[in-house]
């Protein structure tokens, strides 16, 4: 890459290019040898580690992709969990935004200190 000058340019998983508008666009950037081959539904794997495995390349489609590039990625990504062995319905939940709930803990808190003393050797 060095000494050429290219529209698109890789740079932290990130491929940037320039849109037809001339403004600098930004998508998932894999190398062209990278095979599409992520952690098998027929593995013998916890299910929480295969949900992991597609909600993590989904959060990372959505934190790096562009508007324009985020549809393409997204569908690019089903289609490679199809080809993993995961049913729509796996992935429709790995597509889905994680939701937190916080517990309320009616148990009251203490707060312990523990004095600092310096230990000397020698």
């Amino acid at each position: 890459m060095f000494g050429q000058h290219s529209a698109e340019s890789a740079f932290l998983d990130m491929d940037i290019y320039r849109k037809t508008d001339g403004s600098l666009g930004h998508k998932i950037y894999r190398k062209p040898t990278h095979t599409n081959l992520y952690l098998h539904q027929n593995l013998h794997h916890h299910p929480a580690n295969k949900h992991s495995a597609l909600a993590s390349l989904m959060h990372r489609a959505k934190g790096l992709c562009d508007e324009d590039s985020l549809t393409q990625e997204l569908e690019f990504l089903t289609t490679v969990f199809k080809d993993n062995g995961y049913s729509p319905q796996q992935i429709r939940r790995a597509m889905e935004p994680a939701t937190w709930t916080a517990k309320t803990n009616d148990k009251s808190t203490s707060t312990a200190y523990i004095p600092y003393t310096r230990t000397t050797y020698g």
